[in-house]
């Protein structure tokens, strides 16, 4: 069991979340502006 940890918006940190860019792997809000 792996436990959860949460990104700095409060939503969990998740693989496809990282793939989409939409957090770094510390779980912090990457910019949408690229």
């Amino acid at each position: 069991v792996v436990p959860m940890f949460l990104a700095k918006d409060g939503t969990r940190i998740s693989s496809t979340r990282i793939k989409n860019s939409e957090i770094d792997i510390d779980g912090n809000l990457l910019s949408i502006d690229k």
